[in-house]
């Protein structure tokens, strides 16, 4: 997420005001890739209470749906989607809803430089990417830190 907010530090902001939110995008709305839609499909596979089981398995320990999106125009043009998503959460986890506009801030810094300025500990040795230079090994224990930190 912290991609659509902008930044790491927007990001640990977030998390830590309200850990307990599962964020929507207009991604995750278009391909059905959220709690509403994933329950239905389990409903037509599995029937209804495996579906309810699955279900609470995987969100009920959320407590806010958060859409964002990087312009008003698009919360705009998504907002009944997501409302129907929050919608469900509410009637079945007690969800609240909140909407935020995001920044392509970081996707832009991303984009921008080039990976002589990584290697370099140029501008995106920022504390915002977790950067794994060539050969060296990829292990969880690196990311749980710069997620949590």
């Amino acid at each position: 997420m912290a991609l659509f907010l902008g930044s790491r530090a927007a990001y640990l902001r977030e998390f830590h005001a309200n850990a307990a939110t599962y964020y929507l995008t207009p991604g995750w709305l278009e391909c059905g890739g959220e709690p509403r839609s994933e329950h239905l499909k389990c409903r037509d596979k599995y029937g209804e209470e495996k579906a309810s089981l699955i279900s609470d398995t995987l969100y009920s320990r959320y407590r806010r749906a958060c859409f964002i999106a990087f312009t008003p125009e698009v919360l705009e043009q998504y907002r009944p989607r997501a409302m129907q998503v929050a919608d469900f959460c509410r009637e079945r986890w007690g969800w609240r809803y909140t909407e935020q506009v995001g920044s392509d801030a970081l996707i832009r810094r991303l984009l921008q430089f080039g990976r002589t300025e990584i290697e370099a500990g140029g501008p995106l040795d920022t504390g915002d990417f977790l950067i794994i230079k060539p050969g060296e090994e990829v292990e969880q224990a690196p990311f749980m830190l710069w997620a949590c930190q």
